[in-house]
């Protein structure tokens, strides 16, 4: 059996250590940073992915994903927003495609 090749990310062992032991989900923020995306916006855009999997229940959760979306988009998102995330991946019985 072969052995599985090491990417290299240009992440130093301490950034990579980071990631793993800190990350929201590290499989997708390690998988964004591959895909060129800066280290920082990989972190914040992980955030977000993670947080908008579940539709907040709480006025805490909502004020966590509002947040989240500002910082990895530049932006509050609008009502507009919110429903598109909510028809494509909150509602399972609608489909937005």
């Amino acid at each position: 059996m072969s052995k599985p090749t090491i990417e290299r990310i240009n992440l130093l062992d301490t950034e990579y250590a980071e990631i793993l032991s800190n990350s929201t989900n590290s499989e997708v923020e390690l998988r964004l940073i591959q895909m060129g995306v800066h280290p920082l916006k990989a972190r914040n855009k992980t955030n977000f992915l993670t947080l908008v999997q579940k539709k907040p229940q709480t006025p805490q959760e909502w004020q966590n994903l509002m947040n989240a979306w500002e910082t990895a988009y530049g932006y509050r998102p609008e009502e507009a927003d919110l429903e598109m995330i909510s028809k494509m991946v909150w509602d399972k019985s609608e489909s937005a495609f």
